[in-house]
Formats: C-alpha cells, structure tokens, sequence
C-alpha cells in the first residue's frame, strides 16, 4: 500500500518546513513544533538503503553533520519532493580520504537516527583541504 502524493507532501513538509497536517486527529490536525529545531545532513559512501544503515557514515578527518534548520530557511517542498533551500557546508577534510555517494538526513547531530536518504548529485571526493559543498536544490528527498 502507497501513500498519495499530498500526503507524501504534507508529511514532508511537517517533518522538514515545520508545517501542521490538517484535519488528521482533532481539529488542528497534527501540529507543528514550538520550537523547530534542526535536522542533520549526514554523508555516507554508500546507499543506507531503507533501513537506514548509518555504519558507512563519513569518517574522514574533521568530519560532523551539518544542522539544517526545520523551516523555510532550511527547506522547500514541491511536488512530493524536498530539496535544501540554502547551502549545505561541511567541515573542511583534515585527515584521511573517500568518496561519498549518498547522503541522510538524521534527527540529531549524532546516532543512528536517520529519516530520509539520497543519492548525492554526484560523488564527493573527500581529501586534505577539501571541504564538501552543497548548493541550494542539490539535495533532494521524496518519499516514494
């Protein structure tokens, strides 16, 4: 069984533009946070794949999850796809080398928490001094 695609826009929109699913449960329908808060991009050298396997999660030199913030500022939604609104910047690499392919959106800075995944426009090749970019609409989620 599937979901519609409103209703795959209207929860990715709760989840990452903060935004109340109407008339679902009582009258205000499933609300939004108080307080919005962040999620986490988190790069990975290979497909988490559904289940969300965090154990090929970026390990160079220097490396931590980048916080995006659950709004506008940090997301646009159209059609049953989520993209980053602004620009995703990672640390620059201090040590080590790999190439990541995929990225995760997690609930928090750390864990095996991810919620969403993706296949990155193209890979990153992480070195000394490289520090991995990433432009507004590059990174993109749907829930099919």
């Amino acid at each position: 069984m599937g979901a519609t695609n409103s209703f795959e826009s209207e929860v990715l929109r709760h989840i990452l533009l903060n935004e109340a699913i109407t008339n679902l449960g009582d009258a205000g329908g499933l609300l939004p946070s108080v307080v919005p808060g962040d999620v986490y991009i988190c790069l990975l050298s290979q497909d988490p794949g559904e289940a969300g396997d965090i154990t090929n999660e970026a390990a160079w030199g220097g490396y931590t999850r980048v916080a995006v913030p659950r709004g506008g500022t940090g997301w646009t939604e159209a059609n049953g796809q989520a993209r980053n609104f602004a620009d995703v910047n990672f640390p620059e690499c201090t040590g080590g080398s790999e190439t990541d392919t995929h990225f995760g959106i997690c609930k928090t800075l750390s864990g095996d928490d991810m919620i969403y995944h993706g296949e990155l426009p193209a890979p990153a090749l992480i070195s000394i001094e490289v520090q991995p970019q990433f432009g507004p609409n590059t990174l993109t989620v749907n829930l099919d």
